[in-house]
């Protein structure tokens, strides 16, 4: 008798648009479909995508999916979804979304911040393992502050993968709950203890109602419904897990599973990521973020810039007549030198720390300096924010050896970029070549929970290494030179500090 054969669909929820795969047990991408995500923009500020067009975007890259293989749905195993993480969506009492899921660049709960910093953030540091951020707790609280209507209708606020996910399994409010990778960005969990802090709802007046409850990215929460197997194509049925974090999933994808390896998400944002075994929050400077990785007893401390974002904004501007490749701009800045040119990479505030209204700035400009220089200087900005968030690492972790890191993503597969942070760091880069790091995270979990897998972290291991590429080794005299412009570059972060605080606050 022909044995059937297994797959997993992981469903990756993005900014730029939704992503579909099937993948094999062995986490070989089979086939794949996307569907862009048209975000709505407003003068206010407003940044959200509706939810029945998020919606859309899930069911359109999944029959996509089983187009190309309309023989695989029976054999998924299980579902797995891995979702932006900033943003947030209120529902009612069946599920029915009540607001738009804002994205992270939808600023509009700065005040909310502020307000919030004032009532005490070391306490959410201290407990929540993260500051204050335009993120999900924020956000919550900007309705509380700015539409109580609103609120008062909500039942359960929920990230985008919980959303998704409760839509396929036909869940109700009652039903609602959040994975323990994205609760260190609400500002009223215990992280470490991995429940909601009555301390900090207490601090913030914050209804401990509006929140879902807490669960393990490989819990399964439900099954595919008829509903949902009628328009997607999904065999009903199906286990669905309750996912995880994008920035947990690239972790895990990647092969950050084990104490003292580093990893470098090259993408939308740049985030530098370490793995360590004890929960240590970034109370004094506030600099990282440290929430659970999805590997149970292991921590992922981090800080980020939207590195990848501003680098497509500054192609975009200059290459309005697509007269040449993002690649050439790239060899042609590894051939100059920046003496005296900064560029500060905060166009959306800067996060790590916390001042959301500081701005983007050159700092030098000559009229000698072409388009290669601002490009080059845009790259070295993002490596000098690794330097500083691994130089905090090693402080409140002294204990780790770090020896390399990884790096993914999409400019991972930049030589010039990944020589440049090599450079910068005075330690080599290993490039992942491979593009899918979130669908592999969410094929082991989703795998895991229904028990095709015994082991996350060797799975992990196994899926990520065999697209270890060759080492980018930093250049001794380019190391040491940059060890002098990267002190000129927190001096300048810090004067510019300050002038943002007088000036534009």
């Amino acid at each position: 008798m022909k044995t059937e054969k297994k797959y997993i669909l992981s469903l990756d929820l993005g900014t730029q648009g939704t992503k579909a795969a099937l993948l094999d047990l062995d986490g070989n991408v089979i086939t794949c479909g996307f569907s862009e995500n048209l975000f709505s923009e407003s003068d206010g500020g407003e940044i959200t995508l509706s939810a029945e067009k998020l919606l859309a975007g899930v069911l359109a890259s999944t029959k996509a999916v089983l187009e190309g293989r309309p023989d695989a749905a029976a054999g998924i195993a299980a579902v797995g979804v891995v979702g932006m993480m900033a943003g947030i969506v209120g529902i009612g009492d069946g599920w029915e979304a009540l607001t738009p899921y804002d994205s992270g660049l939808d600023k509009r709960c700065e005040t909310a911040i502020r307000r919030m910093q004032q009532m005490g953030e070391n306490k959410v540091i201290e407990l929540c393992g993260s500051p204050i951020i335009v993120a999900q707790g924020a956000k919550m609280y900007w309705w509380k502050m700015n539409h109580p209507e609103v609120f008062a209708r909500v039942k359960k606020f929920v990230p985008a993968s919980t959303y998704v996910c409760g839509c396929m399994a036909g869940l109700k409010a009652e039903d609602a709950y959040i994975d323990y990778t994205h609760i260190h960005l609400t500002c009223f969990a215990d992280v470490e203890h991995n429940v909601w802090s009555g301390e900090l709802l207490k601090l913030f007046d914050f209804p401990e109602e509006k929140l879902p409850k807490i669960v393990a990215p490989y819990d399964v929460i439900g099954c595919v419904t008829r509903e949902w197997a009628d328009s997607s194509g999904l065999r009903e049925g199906t286990p669905i897990v309750a996912g995880c974090g994008d920035t947990a999933a690239s972790s895990l994808g990647a092969g950050l599973v084990r104490k003292n390896m580093v990893l470098d998400v090259a993408g939308t944002a740049s985030v530098l990521t370490a793995c360590v075994s004890e929960y240590r929050p970034d109370t004094e400077k506030k600099i990282l973020i440290c929430p659970r990785s999805i590997i149970p007893g292991l921590w992922t401390p981090f800080g980020f810039v939207l590195g990848g974002e501003t680098m497509s904004w500054y192609f975009d501007q200059i290459n309005y007549d697509g007269s040449y490749s993002f690649g050439e701009l790239a060899r042609a800045a590894a051939g100059v030198e920046n003496e005296g040119l900064f560029f500060l990479p905060y166009f959306a505030g800067r996060i790590c720390p916390s001042e959301a209204g500081f701005s983007g700035h050159w700092l030098g400009l000559k009229f000698y300096h072409g388009r290669e220089h601002m490009f080059k200087s845009i790259m070295e900005s993002i490596a000098y924010e690794y330097k500083f968030y691994l130089q905090r690492i090693h402080e409140l972790f002294p204990e780790l050896e770090i020896r390399e890191v990884l790096t993914g993503a999409g400019g991972a597969r930049s030589q010039e970029f990944t020589q440049v942070k090599a450079d910068v760091l005075g330690m080599p880069f290993v490039p992942l070549k491979q593009k899918d790091t979130s669908h592999k995270a969410a094929a082991i979990i989703a795998g895991y929970g229904v028990g095709i897998y015994s082991d996350m972290s060797e799975m992990a291991l196994k899926m990520s290494k065999k697209y270890y590429g060759d080492r980018v080794f930093p250049e001794g005299q380019k190391t040491e030179r940059y060890s002098a412009q990267y002190g000129k570059y927190l001096d300048i972060v810090g004067y510019m500090s300050e002038l943002h605080r007088k000036f534009v606050l």
